[in-house]
């Protein structure tokens, strides 16, 4: 994710390949799917190394919500809005005797791969509210979601500022058209 690369791939076959010579048949039926809105919950236990260089886990919690339109088969662009509590900031903030806040408010846009049962998503956010020095203005958010029934998904993202991973969080989403 962090470093883009490009690289070249040599196939060779001992028996020709047959190809599909078939009719090609398009798949229009996501032309009359209206929005899908989201609404998440998501959290995990953020590590951070104490004054005494011991591990100490920390809170973070936020909801999410937003409405995405399907713009091809497996292609959907979605925005939206999150709010979060990162209790490692708050420890920082203490410890370094410095006045801001541990909550964030952010605009985000990304797109995502339909697959089946998963989402596999792209997002990008700039914070409207983030009263700290420890984090940058925006941030790029990466994610795998699996459907667990009609409406409730389950599944899990990266969150990253610049090139440095920020934490990995735990998400329930409840999806509806």
């Amino acid at each position: 994710m962090n470093w883009p690369t490009i690289g070249i791939h040599l196939v060779g076959y001992n028996r020709p390949v047959e190809l599909y010579r078939g009719s090609r048949v398009r798949d229009t039926s996501w032309h009359n799917r209206g929005w899908r809105k989201d609404l998440a919950v998501f959290g995990i236990g953020k590590r951070l190394l104490n004054a005494n260089g011991e591990s100490e886990r920390h809170p973070v919690a936020g909801m999410m919500v937003q409405a995405g339109k399907q713009v091809g088969v497996i292609n959907q662009v979605n925005a939206g809005a999150e709010w979060s509590y990162d209790g490692t900031i708050d420890k920082r903030l203490d410890d370094d005797n410095i006045a801001g806040s541990p909550y964030k408010v952010a605009f985000t846009g990304g797109h995502e791969f339909l697959l089946g049962r998963f989402i596999f998503s792209q997002h990008a956010g700039v914070y409207i509210l983030n009263d700290n020095p420890y984090t940058e203005s925006w941030f790029h958010r990466w994610g795998l979601m699996y459907r667990a029934g009609k409406n409730l998904w389950l599944g899990f993202n990266l969150k990253a500022h610049l090139h440095v991973a920020d934490y990995a969080d735990v998400r329930l989403m409840y999806s509806w058209h």
